[in-house]
């Protein structure tokens, strides 16, 4: 599971809003993908796969069903429109999406000449400038 690879006091603010937050998860790592990414969306349209439906009706209506939640698709927002690129919302099986494979495994054929990028974990999201979110 990914909350084993988050330092606790940043898994204690996903548990703020719910026992099971594989939602606020799910948009946590399309916030982070667009931050990594942003050199090559910057200014073009950009298609989003996600497999976890009420996470990418989150983004479609740009609000979240948990203060969390909405706190993440804020900065989202925010930086969509700093970087001016344009988001689509696509449907990706969970069965199709190479992300599900099991995690820190960089063996599958479309992932062995890929530059991997070590991402390095806020205590807090705040950390992050984050808006919204606050050190405890």
């Amino acid at each position: 599971m990914l909350w084993t690879y988050l330092p606790e006091s940043l898994l204690d603010q996903f548990l703020s809003d719910s026992k099971h937050p594989i939602y606020e998860f799910e948009i946590l790592l399309l916030v982070v993908a667009v931050k990594i990414w942003a050199k090559f969306i910057f200014r073009k349209p950009a298609v989003h796969y996600l497999d976890n439906d009420a996470a990418r009706s989150a983004f479609i209506r740009a609000n979240a069903s948990t203060a969390f939640g909405a706190i993440l698709v804020a900065e989202y927002i925010n930086f969509g429109y700093k970087g001016r690129f344009s988001p689509w919302f696509a449907r990706c099986a969970s069965h199709s999406n190479p992300s599900n494979q099991p995690r820190l495994d960089f063996t599958a054929p479309w992932s062995t000449h890929v530059e991997r990028i070590d991402v390095v974990q806020p205590a807090h999201l705040s950390e992050w400038g984050n808006n919204g979110c606050t050190d405890t």
